[in-house]
């Protein structure tokens, strides 16, 4: 037996119920009184040591006998607040369940003792003598039924554990213990528990949406598009594609869609560098920024170089003099040549093609008509004097 304490309360129980008198102890202990409770309870009815704890509940683990209490277990009872008796038929026979009643009532504190039934029914002879049929056991100490016998306008209501469970049946005790309304304190703790629940749900829930966002890999595809497709133009056989380090040959496929290698969830929100590279093509470098979702599409729009938009030349007479003035025509595009008979002609995307036909004009000259391959930067025309 240890030293007697500043008790908040004691559990008076049969050894055989010491599961359910454990349980309310807890309970009880873990409880916090509210501020607002705390502020306004009577101070007769909070710990003496002004905490907002209902503690310490005094709970004897020995299993005595026969014999009268032991000076610890008196100790503690007169030092306890509150006694909470743990009614069952085990209680019912118990010797000392019976006396530790019986001292809190010789005490004169009748009023701050707290039964809970557990098993049995209260007050069985009393019951058959009003006339009532009971079937079960006795569950009330033999002191707390000699008691409301003898004073039956006092008789104490018990909490029945069996209808309210073990978290309604401690609010009923503390509401008791602390002289408040007991539908004042369900309905906080209802609300503290529906506010848990929606926290744990909202947890589970942002715990799922984590666990998705950095795990279900990302769908990838990518559009390459040719700003100026133009039959007439060679496509290139080296075309490729170089994303996150990793080279796809495009096969002179310009315009086309990848489907690309997925990426891990923790991959979203991030940049991948993307280079492309071809023959008669810009080079580009650029960045896929990967998205939230479950898929993505990157795209990029590629453009092609000068090497088949600019055609030059020079036009001469048959004894090798420029000739200036004269114009040279390919397609839309048309050129004058200057004083050193040179022209240069910058061609549409859609007048570029591999081979062009050039017309050259000049008054006193024979026109000049002739295909060309392209590029080509160094091109001669000879024009004949008009005969």
């Amino acid at each position: 037996m240890g030293k007697a304490r500043n008790n908040y309360a004691f559990i008076s129980y049969s050894h055989k119920d010491a599961r359910i008198a454990r349980w309310l102890q807890r309970k009880i202990e873990q409880y916090r009184i509210p501020n607002k409770i705390f502020l306004s309870a009577n101070p007769e009815n909070l710990p003496a040591n002004g905490s907002r704890f209902l503690r310490p509940v005094f709970l004897d683990e020995t299993d005595l006998t026969t014999g009268v209490l032991a000076d610890s277990l008196r100790l503690n009872l007169e030092a306890s607040k509150f006694l909470i008796v743990i009614c069952s038929p085990n209680s019912a026979k118990s010797e000392w369940v019976s006396k530790e009643v019986e001292y809190f009532i010789h005490k004169g504190h009748i009023d701050r003792i707290i039964p809970v039934v557990v098993d049995g029914t209260p007050y069985v002879e009393m019951q058959k003598e009003a006339g009532r049929r009971v079937e079960s056991e006795e569950c009330m100490p033999e002191s707390l039924v000699e008691y409301t016998r003898a004073n039956p306008e006092k008789e104490l209501l018990a909490i029945d554990f069996r209808t309210d469970g073990i978290d309604k049946t401690a609010i009923r005790m503390i509401s008791r213990m602390l002289g408040v309304s007991f539908d004042l304190l369900w309905n906080r703790q209802s609300r503290q528990l529906r506010n848990r629940m929606e926290l744990i749900i909202a947890l589970v829930i942002f715990f799922f949406a984590v666990t998705g966002f950095f795990f279900m890999p990302l769908q990838l595809t990518y559009t390459i598009t040719d700003n100026h497709t133009t039959q007439g133009l060679p496509m290139p056989d080296d075309a490729e594609i170089v994303i996150d380090g990793i080279s796809i040959s495009l096969n002179s496929r310009v315009d086309t869609v990848l489907k690309l290698k997925n990426k891990p969830g923790y991959y979203r929100g991030m940049k991948i560098p993307v280079e492309f590279h071809a023959t008669y093509y810009d080079t580009i470098r650029t960045n896929f920024v990967l998205g939230y979702g479950l898929f993505r599409n990157g795209s990029m729009v590629v453009n092609r170089d000068n090497t088949f938009a600019i055609f030059k030349g020079k036009v001469v007479n048959q004894t090798g003099e420029p000739i200036e003035g004269a114009k040279v025509i390919i397609r839309q595009s048309s050129s004058i040549t200057d004083e050193n008979g040179c022209f240069s002609i910058k061609l549409t995307p859609n007048e570029q093609a591999e081979t062009q036909a050039v017309i050259v004009e000049k008054d006193g000259y024979q026109d000049v008509f002739r295909k060309d391959e392209t590029p080509s930067d160094q091109l001669i025309y000879l024009m004949k004097e008009e005969e």
